[in-house]
């Protein structure tokens, strides 16, 4: 009986110092240099649609299997062809692919149209500044900061498709001729730690249910 009260009061401790963690840490000027050049070449809501014309302007050639793999795209979005995603249209501007696209082509612009309704929505997936990178990631329940949790560790840590970035970034930086720069290991640790001490409730508001 005493093993199972000390038990419970090192547990309370633990979680009462998780909580206190919540915001008084996680300062950004250690990470603003990966989330505003790094993050914020695609999150960025004033210049976002210029990458969209880029890719737009690529020759259909520059998607073949060879560059983009499809291993490279999420298993669910690999089996649906552009006729598929222009039928469904969501998100709506799917409906503006065109359907002799190729499949990878049409694939990344579907992601790409996803994000720019993120980066058009309030808070806005917009990483270009402390505020809005703090506003999107605390906002929601659970807040958007657990899925980037997740995209910046464990997904990367897997090789899943989803990861941010996508595995399909650096190959089409080097299509339309943008320099691309890989997050680093230690990079993708901080900004872990910044986004979860900035939550409510710190790695807490992560286990809220939606």
């Amino acid at each position: 009986m005493e093993v199972r009260a000390r038990f419970g009061l090192v547990l309370a401790a633990l979680l009462v110092a998780c909580v206190g963690c919540a915001g008084d840490g996680g300062s950004f000027s250690a990470i603003e240099a990966t989330v505003t050049d790094k993050c914020g070449v695609c999150h960025d809501a004033t210049g976002f649609e210029r990458l969209i014309d880029e890719v737009l302007s690529l020759d259909d050639a520059v998607f073949d299997d060879e560059r983009f793999a499809v291993e490279l795209f999420a298993a669910g979005l690999a089996q649906r062809s552009p006729e598929d995603l222009i039928a469904n249209a969501n998100p709506p501007r799917d409906a503006t692919i065109d359907p002799s696209a190729p499949r990878q082509k049409a694939w990344i612009l579907h992601l790409l149209y996803i994000l720019d309704e993120q980066l058009r929505a309030e808070p806005s997936s917009d990483f270009t500044s402390e505020a809005t990178f703090n506003a999107y990631n605390s906002a929601g329940t659970p807040p958007s900061g657990c899925t980037a949790i997740s995209r910046v560790g464990n997904l990367a840590d897997l090789g899943v498709p989803q990861q941010m970035p996508p595995l399909w970034t650096e190959p089409l930086f080097d299509a339309i001729g943008r320099p691309f720069a890989a997050v680093l290991a230690s990079e993708r640790t901080a900004l872990i730690e910044n986004i979860e001490a900035n939550l409510p409730n710190g790695r807490l508001s992560c286990l809220t249910d939606p």
